[in-house]
């Protein structure tokens, strides 16, 4: 439509590196023989940052969202990237759990609840009479046999499962339905609490994993003691903020790098947005966000530019467009 509209024929085509992105297989069955460059999901989400705010140094890249294939096959969206245009290090990532039913957990957020209690050593019995006994069966089930199922590290996955264990929505009718409610609960506290979390160190070439399973464990002792659903959405959003600072403040130690940039759609959130650059900045932290390019898949085609046009000039190709 665009080459159409603009009488232009481009000489490169720059797409997502998930296989089954509507970009990636247009990009793939395009007639007109076109060099391609796939660029990774939360790569892209950084650069777009890094781009808005012309930034050419490395930075520490926070990608917050709901779903993004990652290098290792797993559905990324919780990363700590060390990142420039040619490339980045996937430095810190939350734990990986399972999404009972694939996709299909993404609209009932309860599926994920399940997934996160049954990752803490928990029972399902905080959902009460909400979910149909035979449906729950069949997920914990599922999450018997996790060898089969999608795992995921997104903070999007993450926030729909807190929504669903707090009885805030179980079931959504448009992505980020949940997780808009729970900052919305989350406005009605001023709780400056938090719950627990552990950052532990992987196999995978020094880097980090945020665990939060003791978070987990904390929402369902705050909800057996009767506490508020805005008060632990509250405490969710401030134990976020605090992670985001903590981490990088690791990475800075390890990297030597000052500059963070904050992209990904988690971070349409106002209140985590805030509250995570108002951490950031007291502990000494340049902080770059975006205002003229949202932070969701809507600014994700700038960031993929951004990173072919690195890679071509790093290959010292001169690419002209017709």
């Amino acid at each position: 439509h665009f080459e159409h509209l603009f009488e232009f024929t481009p000489s490169i085509l720059v797409h997502d590196l998930h296989p089954d992105y509507q970009s990636t297989r247009y990009a793939a069955q395009r007639v007109t023989p076109c060099p391609k460059i796939a660029v990774q999901h939360h790569h892209a989400h950084i650069a777009s940052c890094m781009a808005e705010n012309h930034i050419v140094s490395s930075v520490i890249g926070v990608a917050f969202d709901g779903t993004g294939y990652g290098t290792d096959g797993a559905i990324w969206g919780g990363e700590f990237l060390i990142a420039n245009y040619e490339g980045f290090n996937r430095s810190a990532h939350f734990r990986y759990v399972s999404m009972p039913g694939g996709e299909r957990a993404i609209r009932e957020p309860w599926r994920m609840g399940c997934s996160y209690l049954d990752d803490a050593g928990l029972n399902s019995d905080v959902f009460g009479n909400r979910i149909d006994k035979k449906l729950m069966s069949g997920v914990n089930g599922l999450l018997n046999r996790k060898s089969f199922l999608p795992l995921t590290s997104s903070i999007g996955r993450l926030f729909d499962g807190v929504a669903s264990l707090i009885g805030i929505r179980d079931r959504t009718t448009f992505e980020g339905q949940a997780a808009m409610e729970l900052e919305w609960e989350a406005m009605n506290s001023d709780t400056e609490r938090t719950f627990p979390f552990e950052i532990c160190r992987t196999n995978e070439s020094d880097s980090f994993q945020i665990d939060f399973r003791p978070l987990t464990r904390g929402i369902v002792l705050e909800i057996k003691a009767g506490t508020g659903r805005a008060h632990i959405s509250r405490m969710f959003h401030s134990t976020l903020a605090k992670i985001i600072n903590d981490v990088c403040h690791l990475l800075r130690n390890k990297s030597g790098i000052n500059q963070v940039a904050l992209s990904g759609g988690v971070f349409m959130n106002a209140l985590l947005l805030d509250s995570a650059h108002l951490r950031l900045t007291q502990n000494g932290f340049e902080v770059f966000t975006q205002r003229l390019v949202p932070p969701n898949d809507g600014g994700l085609s700038l960031g993929q530019l951004a990173v072919a046009a690195a890679q071509i000039r790093k290959k010292g190709e001169r690419i002209s467009c017709a």
